[in-house]
């Protein structure tokens, strides 16, 4: 075999090594997916921490009282945050109600608060942020106020590595999605109110 033989077969053995590798790294992402389907195992999400969210005035999953409703003094209640990760860099909030008619209804909603934020008394909200917009229209807290039955209040508190540059005219989905990407940790609080006859 002369010199220029053997350098064709190398040519072609390299040519073919080339094919193979191009091949496998177009099929594998689809093994991999294929795999993860069949399997039922999916990639993990993003991992966010947990932080501690209560109220002095009713316990988790408990009913809200009056006092903070619409059938009452229509005030916010007292609450507590802790367990904020050391990055942060603000904290937001939402409030909101999933039982609602019209959809998931939105009482109470702020951003840009200090991370060192660890209490709110009742009827106030945190210095320097900014209240947005609620599915009643209006700036500020709306209490629960259920046409009918049972409805659950969650309370939503978000650790964020940013502050946000967002106008008091923002509601709940444009802020949720001002969020993405910056959340740390998330804490959460349920409370429940049927209005009274």
């Amino acid at each position: 075999m002369n010199a220029h033989t053997e350098l064709h077969y190398a040519l072609v053995a390299l040519g073919i090594a080339l094919i193979v590798i191009g091949v496998w790294i177009f099929i594998s992402p689809l093994l991999q997916q294929s795999f993860t389907l069949s399997s039922g195992i999916s990639p993990l999400p993003s991992a966010t921490t947990s932080m501690q969210l209560t109220s002095s005035a009713f316990v988790h999953n408990g009913t809200i009282p009056q006092r903070y409703t619409c059938q009452g003094l229509n005030v916010s209640p007292p609450l507590s945050l802790s367990g904020t990760p050391p990055s942060t860099k603000s904290i937001a909030f939402i409030m909101d109600d999933p039982d609602a008619p019209q959809g998931t209804w939105t009482h109470w909603l702020w951003w840009n608060a200090s991370s060192s934020l660890q209490t709110l008394s009742e009827n106030t909200f945190p210095l320097q942020v900014i209240q947005g917009t609620t599915s009643a229209g209006s700036v500020g807290y709306h209490g629960p106020c259920p046409p009918s039955g049972t409805h659950r209040y969650i309370f939503h508190a978000y650790a964020l590595d940013t502050l946000l540059t967002l106008s008091s005219s923002t509601t709940a989905p444009l802020l949720r999605s001002a969020m993405q990407g910056h959340i740390l940790a998330e804490g959460q609080l349920i409370g429940l109110y049927a209005k009274s006859q």
